[in-house]
């Protein structure tokens, strides 16, 4: 999910939206 790094969200912030997506 490059969306990430699009949005300038941390890896491990990552992890957090794929439990919330």
């Amino acid at each position: 999910v490059d969306r990430t790094a699009a949005e300038g969200i941390d890896p491990t912030v990552l992890s957090n939206i794929g439990l919330l997506e």
